[in-house]
């Protein structure tokens, strides 16, 4: 009897532990996680292409959906800007990824640049996110 009793407060401390290890350290561990495993949403094609911003940093929004350019990896410099054919164009380390032509937009053409894909690109946004979830209850999505 006192043998199961040990064994059943080792068990308690254990989960306990790990309890306690996912509430203060869950959301570091699923960050690592997440760098060798995720999952694959379903990719949609995109049908046009903005940007909001000076060059670097900003707003990327395709069909919609925004990605902010502000706040990517240390070491990663990415601007965005037209190229010399006059096309919507995304530069890192060197090398510069054309999207398309830029389309004239309303208002501020300074703080806003606009295109779609050529006719025999094909581009797609494919979502990725966690294997497991992680509560952010005081987290906002705007």
């Amino acid at each position: 009897m006192r043998r199961i009793l040990i064994l059943l407060m080792i068990a308690g401390v254990g989960a306990a532990a790990l309890a306690a290890l996912w509430i203060f350290r869950g959301g570091e561990i699923l960050s690592f996680i997440d760098r060798y495993w995720t999952v694959e949403g379903q990719s949609t094609p995109i049908h046009s292409i903005a940007y909001e911003g000076g060059g670097t940093g900003g707003m990327l929004i395709c069909d919609g959906v925004s990605f902010s350019l502000n706040d990517v990896t240390p070491g990663l410099s990415l601007s965005v800007a037209s190229t010399k054919d006059n096309q919507l164009a995304l530069g890192s380390s060197g090398k510069v990824f054309p999207f398309g032509p830029l389309k004239s937009v309303s208002g501020d053409t300074a703080e806003r640049l606009a295109t779609a894909p050529l006719p025999g690109d094909q581009a797609l946004v494919t979502p990725r996110h966690s294997v497991l979830s992680w509560p952010t209850p005081f987290g906002i999505n705007l």
